[in-house]
């Protein structure tokens, strides 16, 4: 018997069914849409924290997205990886060298 049992997204799956029609769908999602987004980062060249290197971020709290220098793993609520399009998106003062691919 299914107990409950959480997706990635958060979302609460509470019967065989939606667990079938989950199966089914991921089933049927062709293998390159399965992938996970490649993830960039930007380091600040020539700046560290105690010899460690120090990279922008953005901020997912309240309505303004901020890129300020902080270390790599500062809090939750900060974001330090981005996709492809949030790179492009983001301000042009980025030098495009400061970007490399997390893997």
């Amino acid at each position: 018997m299914l107990n409950e049992m959480s997706m990635s997204g958060g979302e609460q799956i509470t019967n065989e069914t939606e667990l079938f029609d989950l199966i089914v769908e991921y089933a049927r999602t062709p293998l390159a849409e399965r992938e996970e987004p490649k993830k960039y980062r930007a380091r600040i060249p020539e700046i560290s924290y105690l010899g460690e290197p120090l990279f922008l971020r953005k901020s997912i709290i309240g309505e303004f997205d901020t890129y300020p220098f902080v270390e790599d793993d500062y809090e939750e609520k900060i974001k330090f990886e981005f996709t492809k399009q949030e790179k492009s998106d983001a301000p042009s003062w980025i030098q495009p060298e400061w970007w490399e691919e997390v893997k």
